[in-house]
C-alpha cells in the first residue's frame, strides 16, 4: 500500500456542479442571521431618530422664532432710540387750537382733552 493518501484517488479534478443544488450548511445560515440581524438594529435606529426628530423639531422651531423676535425687537428699539436723539416731542406732532380753545385738527381730538 502506498503511504501517499491523495494516490488513493482515480480522478481528483473538481467536477462541476451542474443542476445540484447548492448545500446551506451551518456557516450560512449564521451569516444570513447576523446580516438580517444587523439590518434589523439598523432600521430600528432609523425609526427612532425619526420619532425621537419629529418630537424636538417643534420645540426647536418655537425657540427659534421666539429668540428671532426678541433680537428683531432690540434693533427695532435701538435704532428708533437712535432716531429719536435727534429730535424732540414737539417736532412730532402739533396741536392747533381755535379761540376757545378747542382743537382744529381732527387727528388730535384724544390728546385736546
Amino acid at each position: 500500500m502506498p503511504e501517499n493518501p491523495s494516490s488513493y484517488k482515480i480522478y481528483s479534478r473538481k467536477r462541476m456542479k451542474i443542476f445540484k443544488p447548492k448545500r446551506s450548511n451551518r456557516n450560512d445560515r449564521k451569516q444570513g442571521s447576523k446580516i438580517f440581524f444587523i439590518i434589523g438594529v439598523l432600521l430600528m435606529a432609523v425609526m427612532t431618530y425619526g420619532i425621537i426628530y419629529k418630537a424636538i423639531d417643534p420645540i426647536f422651531q418655537e425657540i427659534c422664532s421666539d429668540e428671532a423676535k426678541s433680537i428683531a425687537t432690540k434693533i427695532t428699539n435701538e435704532q428708533s432710540t437712535n432716531v429719536m436723539r435727534e429730535h424732540s416731542y414737539d417736532e412730532m406732532f402739533t396741536i392747533q387750537k381755535d379761540e376757545n380753545r378747542k382743537c382744529t385738527n381732527d387727528k388730535c381730538q384724544y390728546f385736546c382733552n
